[in-house]
């Protein structure tokens, strides 16, 4: 889940709703920047259903221990995002080897530092799964590597869309993206690029790697911490309508 909060109420979006957005952001990338056409409705269903082990685990949000807010994607028990970063890319592989393999290398991105058991054992046993569709496929190293890259862009622009409040000013936004987005200079002249929001609907992007001007739309709830106090987060999160925002990518 991610979180955003305000005086009197909790922003939260489903971690699958998040990737539904990912994925209409990857769906006006210029073809170009696939390297190849045979794989793109492929890359385009491993941006879509990235984060689809969070579904059912985002139906039953948790309060933190802290008592302050509910407990985000990022603060979630580390056992339990491993176990549905496996579920999902074992979901997304009976659908497509080629997009299970991207969602794979995705999730294994996260533990490059990693040092403790469960991470190491987790790496080790999607590399194994990764070494398998490989030898199926055999798909370019250099067109897998892209495709790859381009999906992190995708998943980190729609994260910086449901981090920030819409229309937030340069200085007070989320810290992740402020510099921009990482290793996303192959899709510009070189330099990452940096999202800026002009208002509450409109974002714009020091290099425009899109076929077009689009709009899309992310669903969320907005929880009041008032129903939050009285009957706890899960029936309060459950009590409250999916509301849709709007969003326009602008050059």
């Amino acid at each position: 889940m991610i979180i955003r909060e305000r005086a009197s109420e909790f922003v939260m979006i489903s971690q699958h709703d998040h990737a539904f957005l990912s994925g209409e952001i990857a769906k006006y990338i210029q073809k170009r920047f696939f390297l190849s056409e045979e794989y793109i409705e492929e890359v385009l269903l491993a941006v879509f259903e990235h984060d689809r082990g969070w579904i059912s685990i985002d139906e039953k949000p948790l309060w933190s221990e802290s008592g302050l807010a509910p407990v985000s994607f990022a603060e979630y028990p580390h056992l339990a995002k491993l176990t549905a970063y496996q579920k999902g890319v074992d979901e997304v592989e009976v659908i497509s080897l080629y997009a299970a393999l991207l969602c794979s290398l995705h999730y294994c991105s996260f533990f490059t530092k990693a040092t403790d058991d469960e991470s190491l054992h987790f790496v080790k046993l999607e590399k194994e799964r990764q070494s398998r569709i490989r030898k199926q496929l055999q798909v370019n190293t250099p067109v897998i590597r892209q495709h790859f890259r381009l999906l992190q862009f995708c998943d980190d622009f729609s994260l910086y869309i449901c981090l920030n409040e819409p229309g937030i000013k340069r200085d007070d936004e989320h810290p992740w993206f402020k510099n921009g987005f990482i290793n996303s200079g192959w899709l510009s002249n070189g330099e990452d690029i940096v999202a800026e929001w002009i208002d509450s609907e409109n974002v714009k992007l020091s290099s425009f790697p899109f076929m077009k001007e689009f709009q899309a739309s992310i669903d969320f709830k907005t929880v009041p911490k008032t129903g939050i106090h009285k009957w706890g987060i899960k029936k309060a999160f459950e009590s409250c309508s999916k509301q849709k925002q709007f969003i326009r990518f602008c050059r």
